[in-house]
């Protein structure tokens, strides 16, 4: 278990490892792999590859008009149900599907 704390007041962090009795992990087995699951502790919203395709719909919706507005809002708002399901497989087939779509969007441009 990995307990962090932040002091509010000062930003100073703080952080402890607890060990069940029978952990047969190294120190170093278990630092690796809390750094495999680091991941986990982003929000998928807050992943640069995810905050660029919502600012690059985001950009291509103040561009649009009427109809094409409401596409391009739709699209945006399947890529954030899956960004809101915080699962890695789902989130990278609807960006991949949103990319290729914003790709398609501006070669019509």
């Amino acid at each position: 278990l990995e307990v962090e704390v932040k002091v509010i007041s000062t930003g100073k962090k703080y952080r402890q490892i607890i060990k069940g009795q029978y952990t047969e992990m190294t120190d170093e087995e278990i630092e690796a792999r809390f750094k495999e699951l680091a991941y986990l502790k982003i929000h998928p919203r807050d992943q640069e590859e995810n905050k660029l395709i919502l600012l690059r719909v985001e950009r291509l919706y103040e561009e649009a008009l009427g109809m094409d507005r409401d596409v391009l809002e739709n699209e945006a708002r399947k890529f954030e149900l899956a960004l809101n399901s915080q699962d890695k497989r789902i989130i990278e087939k609807e960006r991949n599907r949103l990319k290729q779509f914003l790709d398609k969007w501006e070669d019509e441009l």
